[in-house]
């Protein structure tokens, strides 16, 4: 007798319905042998919902037809009223790229051996069963900016809580049932500069923030086992490790912290884990727009050893996106950065996450003014209070952040000396073409962006994007810049660092050029992240 374990689902590459004969004399074509890319960082192919019905005598691997309209994206399938489904976002009339994308407009699609779409929201994300109850990530009128905010339903019907807009989902969303315990789960979101976790019932629907106390920036749910979950702790200069939290007792577990352990340090190249001497603090620069007025819009980490009556340099880190956040983790380059002398200042300028709408929304139609000044606004105040070398201030940032630093050597050649650019978006109206994602280019410049059809910019629209783009600035760059491209950037294309390059050392501006031949946006790539901060460092010692 057949005896049945388990039915599980996921991914595997290869084009839909892999029995459909092959269209003979259309393999170079568009929508028959060829199938438009799903963009940077993503694999060629269409992915294939695979089920398998697991029974001892042999595995029987079910296919199920998704919808040519969409593509299936969840890497995680979800259990939901016994029926797994997964997200799907729509390909028509163009299919764009999904990388750090969430404002797609998506379907939760049941993946049984039917192809039925559930359509209740415009924008949802994984779909998950908690307590007999449905939990779905959504928005009704979706969003067109590539992150925001999104709303909790569970059984259909919105979840209030006083928090209100603040919260945007971390990626640990696509874990809801592996954090939940007793009458809900726990999850991690973006909020005011940090990255917090909540405790989300579904029965009495309430939320509540888990607080374990000021050391920690960033606390990111990780798992729950026995009525204990894991979280990753961490501050922008202690890597921190694992905490544990009692669900039962609503309380840090004692003794419970386990630190992250790192490559022992070699004197003069590595840092110590945990330097007492360095410290770092949220600050409020007081910019408009927030939800709450009071809450910190920048992070600095001061060098280690730093007194204030001593002339400290300033990088001012502006970062991507441009609709994401700089939260008060570890990030390992720009504590590198930091003990080598420098102040770093992160700024969460207006269109960052975690702020609620309206600050995110402010940014769009308004990129190169709006977000410049907040940067500039912040630069001078923190200068102030921390007695920055004015005349030792340099900025660096990568894709939107490196948008940023080209506008900041540009309209304020006299404050900001030298630049490091990452994947720079440069100048808007060329990428158009080249970019995996036009409707950021469009959203952004433009303020908007028609979904429903694939509109190439007119001339005053390509105007617009120009008028907004570092290279507008480019004649009046005086500082030293250094530009990093990774060659198969499909997100911003190497075309954007290049372009900026060749404009500048044509002006005879002082300019240097990485180019990595085999990474793309991230410049991930473990030789192409060490190379390249290596040159950065040394770019900063020289010029700055």
């Amino acid at each position: 007798m057949e005896r049945k374990i388990e039915e599980t689902c996921h991914f595997t590459e290869g084009k839909e319905g892999e029995e459909d004969n092959v269209n003979k004399g259309g393999i170079w074509t568009l929508g028959k042998g060829l199938t438009e890319p799903l963009g940077e960082l993503l694999t060629e192919t269409d992915p294939r919902l695979t089920i398998y019905k697991c029974v001892v005598t042999s595995p029987k691997p079910v296919f199920t037809v998704v919808p040519k309209s969409v593509s299936a994206t969840s890497c995680q399938p979800a259990v939901v009223n016994g029926r797994d489904t997964c997200n799907a976002y729509g390909n028509e009339p163009r299919r764009m790229g999904g990388v750090y994308c969430y404002q797609r407009p998506c379907e939760s699609v049941y993946c049984d051996t039917g192809d039925g779409v559930a359509r209740d929201l415009k924008y949802s994300r994984n779909a998950a069963e908690v307590k007999g109850r449905t939990v779905v990530f959504g928005r009704e009128d979706g969003f067109q900016t590539h992150v925001g905010s999104v709303k909790i339903y569970v059984n259909g019907k919105e979840l209030s809580h006083s928090q209100g807009d603040l919260y945007t989902l971390d990626d640990s969303v696509g874990n809801v049932v592996g954090n939940a315990v007793g009458e809900g789960f726990y999850l991690s979101v973006m909020s005011e500069s940090r990255v917090k976790t909540l405790f989300v019932n579904v029965i009495d629907r309430t939320v509540s923030v888990v607080d374990v106390g000021n050391e920690w920036g960033n606390v990111i749910a990780a798992g729950v086992d026995n009525g204990v979950l894991a979280l990753r702790v961490s501050n922008p200069v202690n890597p921190g490790g694992i905490l544990l939290w009692d669900h039962g007792k609503g309380e840090v577990a004692e003794g419970s912290f386990s630190g992250v352990s790192l490559v022992p340090p070699v004197e003069g190249y590595l840092v110590e884990e945990d330097d007492p001497n360095q410290t770092w603090e949220y600050v409020n620069v007081g910019l408009p727009g927030k939800s709450r007025p009071s809450s910190p819009e920048c992070i600095i980490i001061l060098p280690p050893n730093h007194k204030n009556d001593s002339k400290t340099p300033l990088i001012v880190v502006p970062h991507g996106g441009p609709h994401s956040m700089t939260s008060s983790g570890y990030v390992p380059s720009y504590r590198f950065l930091s003990t080598l002398g420098y102040a770093i200042l992160h700024v969460n300028y207006r269109g960052s996450v975690g702020f609620g709408d309206g600050y995110l929304d402010a940014l769009p139609g308004n990129v190169g003014s709006m977000d410049v000044e907040d940067v500039k606004t912040a630069t001078d105040k923190v200068a102030g209070i921390y007695n920055i070398d004015r005349e030792r201030i340099g900025v660096c940032g990568g894709s939107h952040g490196g948008f940023l630093s080209g506008h900041m050597v540009g309209q304020y050649p006299e404050v900001y000396k030298v630049a490091a650019m990452r994947n720079p978006v440069t100048n808007i109206a060329t990428m158009t073409t080249a970019t995996d994602i036009r409707d950021w280019c469009d959203v952004e410049a433009l303020g908007k962006y028609d979904f429903g059809r694939f509109k190439a910019a007119g001339k005053e629209e390509l105007g617009v994007m120009w008028d907004k783009s570092p290279v507008a600035h480019a004649s009046k760059v005086t500082g030293k810049v250094l530009v990093a491209v990774g060659m198969r950037d499909l997100r911003v294309p190497p075309s954007q660092g290049l372009e900026y390059y060749h404009e500048l050392r044509s002006r005879g501006v002082g300019v240097k050029l990485l180019r990595y031949e085999e990474d793309s946006h991230p410049l991930s790539k473990v030789d192409t992240e060490a190379d390249h901060w290596v040159n950065i460092a040394l770019w900063f010692k020289e010029w700055l």
